[in-house]
């Protein structure tokens, strides 16, 4: 028996197991109240049923005649896990905004000694100030999006504790 949290996840396992293409039995799927999936190989009658909580994969061997029977068992994590994914989540995606911030300012740090470098009273050099201060206005906002996001994040992962 294989365990995973999502139809997707046993869906891709599925995949990986089974060993032809199949498609949709319509008429099995009506009489067995539940979709049955059958392999499109000439020969091969192996099938797939989806039960809603499990994929049953009946799969005959080479010679045909004995059937191997794997279940995928599709269970919601406890809200416990899921809890403590989200808490492990939030602590990636804090290790992701701290790069990403010290990045932003490493970058911000370059920019600001270049301004400082150009002739502000020289029109031809207009431009290269309004692009940095652009820069440098756009690296702010995306800081403080990304300090939002992780705050909002941290708070609602708390409030379930």
């Amino acid at each position: 028996m294989v365990k995973v949290s999502t139809k997707e996840q046993a869906w891709t396992v599925a995949n990986e197991i089974f060993p032809t293409d199949y498609a949709k039995d319509n008429k099995s799927s009506a009489n067995a109240g539940y979709p049955i999936y059958r392999s499109i190989e000439d020969g091969n009658y192996s099938w797939i049923s989806d039960t809603g909580s499990r994929l049953e994969l009946n799969i005959f061997n080479e010679s045909g005649d004995a059937i191997e029977v794997t279940t995928i068992l599709i269970e919601e994590p406890a809200a416990e896990d899921t809890i403590a994914l989200s808490r492990t989540l939030v602590e990636d995606l804090e290790e992701s905004i701290k790069a990403k911030l010290s990045t932003v300012n490493a970058a911000r740090v370059v920019l600001v000694r270049s301004l400082a470098k150009l002739d502000h009273n020289d029109p031809s050099e207009w431009e290269q100030v309004r692009e940095i201060l652009g820069i440098l206005k756009y690296n702010g906002m995306a800081r403080r999006e990304l300090d939002d996001l992780l705050t909002r994040l941290t708070k609602e992962v708390n409030g379930h504790a």
